[in-house]
């Protein structure tokens, strides 16, 4: 998106932002803040705000730790690590409401106030870290977060929402809510409850599933929840709620999710990428690309006919690794450093790498001076997939591994 559309409203970011250091601490710096999802409704008159921007403090991995040999050189595993504790302190915070608008500096240093959907995927990385070397932080700091959805859960309107740590709170029967942002929280915590295998946080996303059904629309797309006045299905929440129905799918084996995911995707099919709107994909391909080609990326694994032709000439034209006379800004169109995790999860590794490379490539190396949040869950989400997916030798894994 231009300029003056990423400044009317908050937007989701993903930036791969971390160098490895000789004493395995992580060199994260991002230029500017990234935006949430419900920036993106910009287009449909929705509330404008300024973009997100927090400072994140460094991390370094566990002297000795070491993952599960899958992919990837030892100097990218340490690194994934690096910024897994990174979010680990993070989420070990007490919470405090997201201030929406907020830029510069962190005004609560000592507390956790970012989008929950962002937190998400930060819990998604940490599920993997976790997995890859079973050290117990990594789990309770997710189980942590998890709980909380759950807490706030409880006193959601509609019942069965997931508080957003924005807008319409527990307890409130007015302000907007958006199922596009619910459906990643609703991701993660199912990913902690595939590791715990405590039923309180499946029953928890069955109750939000349920809910959701009121803004699922026949022929499988799905709108945005209470986003003002706007009912029509749109392209984000469709494509985040088939995610969902992938992830509940590969935890349950109810084949009745696979086929939501399947309705989801026929919906974004029929509708087709170029016709897109709030926004379209001229003022904002990274983000449709990212969102989009994510469940594309995951549909393809569960064995769903999927056309990803579209996306892997997008990446053709605007990567930098693939293109080097792109024009585009990535410290403006932050989404563009999380499509190597789309790449990992299509299987085009020799690409992934390379974008990752870039990426880290242009970033100081002076240490951290991080604006936002999301930079870091982002990040880790990326090296996640690079760890679980990025191997020669490994089998086609499940859909939802993270």
């Amino acid at each position: 998106m231009n300029g003056d559309y990423r400044r009317r409203r908050l937007s989701n970011p993903f930036l791969l932002s971390q160098r490895l250091c000789n004493s395995l601490a992580t060199s994260v710096i991002a230029n500017m803040a990234g935006c949430a999802r419900e920036l993106l409704r910009a287009s449909s008159g929705a509330i404008g705000v300024t973009a997100l921007a927090v400072t994140i403090l460094s991390g370094c991995a566990t002297e000795g730790t070491q993952l599960t040999p899958t992919s990837g050189s030892q100097a990218g595993r340490a690194q994934f690590l690096a910024v897994a504790n990174i979010i680990s302190n993070e989420l070990e915070k007490p919470y405090r409401e997201y201030e929406i608008g907020t830029l510069g500096t962190d005004r609560h240093p000592s507390e956790h106030h970012q989008p929950f959907f962002e937190d998400a995927y930060g819990v998604l990385a940490l599920c993997i870290a976790y997995d890859k070397t079973h050290i117990a932080r990594y789990l309770d700091s997710s189980k942590e977060w998890a709980d909380q959805m759950i807490a706030y859960q409880q006193n959601m309107n509609p019942a069965g929402a997931y508080y957003m740590n924005y807008y319409r709170k527990p307890g409130q029967s007015h302000g907007d809510w958006y199922v596009a942002d619910a459906n990643s929280i609703a991701i993660g915590v199912l990913a902690v409850g595939k590791r715990t295998q405590d039923p309180k946080y499946l029953d928890s996303v069955l109750a939000y599933q349920q809910m959701i059904q009121r803004f699922v629309a026949s022929d499988g797309g799905v709108s945005d929840g209470l986003w003002g006045n706007y009912t029509a299905e749109w392209w984000a929440s469709t494509a985040t709620y088939g995610s969902l129905q992938l992830a509940l799918y590969d935890y349950t084996a109810d084949p009745v999710y696979l086929q939501g995911a399947a309705k989801a995707l026929n919906w974004i099919n029929k509708t087709g990428i170029n016709n897109f709107a709030y926004p379209n994909l001229e003022q904002d391909g990274p983000a449709i690309m990212f969102y989009t080609g994510w469940f594309l990326a995951e549909a393809r694994l569960a064995g769903l006919p999927v056309d990803t032709t579209i996306i892997s000439q997008w990446f053709l034209q605007n990567q930098k690794s693939l293109n080097p006379h792109s024009k585009m800004n990535y410290f403006n169109e932050t989404y563009m450093a999380g499509m190597p995790a789309i790449q990992f999860l299509l299987g085009q590794e020799d690409h992934a790498d390379s974008e990752l490379v870039y990426v880290a490539s242009i970033l100081p190396s002076g240490g951290l001076n991080a604006e936002t949040w999301s930079f870091i869950t982002w990040t880790a989400a990326s090296q996640a997939a690079q760890i679980v997916y990025g191997t020669e030798t490994l089998t086609t894994p499940p859909p939802s591994t993270f």
